[in-house]
């Protein structure tokens, strides 16, 4: 008796652990379980009362009552752990819809990105290549021997010194 009773506690210990580590998430159901259990543990020990005492039939009856809790217990933690699974699932699936919502999120932010370096990249290449080009046209017109070509206007920034250069 002193053995099973060491056992029984052990595991109620155990059982207690694992309640308080489910708590956060399902507290109505770990104090069902709690008390369901307590109701066990009381009926079991009045059971061995009943049996120390030669009351062979209370018991029996008190022990069936006690197995009836157990019962109830077992019914309880399969049901958290249907609920807890189900909410494990449902949270699975937002998460990944989420990521899949930032993924493609992230796919149009990069092609935007991209669209507008190649506008940026155009605007710049424009802005160079029209003067130059210019530029490039006066130069050959001079070195044919056009000292009256067209040079265009001189800017503030490196074609423009080219210019100025020209025009000297």
């Amino acid at each position: 008796l002193v053995r099973s009773e060491v056992e029984a506690e052990s595991a109620r210990d155990r059982l207690n652990v694992a309640l308080e580590a489910l708590r956060p998430f399902e507290p109505a159901a770990v104090n069902a379980i709690e008390s369901e259990v307590e109701s066990m543990v009381v009926q079991s020990l009045n059971a061995v009362d009943a049996y120390t005492d030669e009351q062979r039939v209370m018991g029996n009856t008190l022990m069936a009552s006690a197995r009836t809790h157990i019962l109830n217990v077992d019914t309880l933690i399969s049901d958290l752990v249907t609920d807890l699974e189900s909410s494990v699932q449902e949270r699975s699936k937002q998460t990944i819809t989420a990521a899949r919502q930032t993924e493609r999120n992230s796919i149009w932010i990069t092609a935007l990105a991209s669209l507008l370096g190649l506008m940026l990249t155009g605007l710049v290449i424009r802005s160079i290549r029209r003067p130059l080009g210019a530029l490039v046209t006066a130069m050959g017109e001079i070195t044919r021997g056009n000292l009256d070509a067209e040079i265009p206007l001189a800017g503030h920034d490196e074609i423009g010194s080219m210019t100025r250069t020209l025009s000297l």
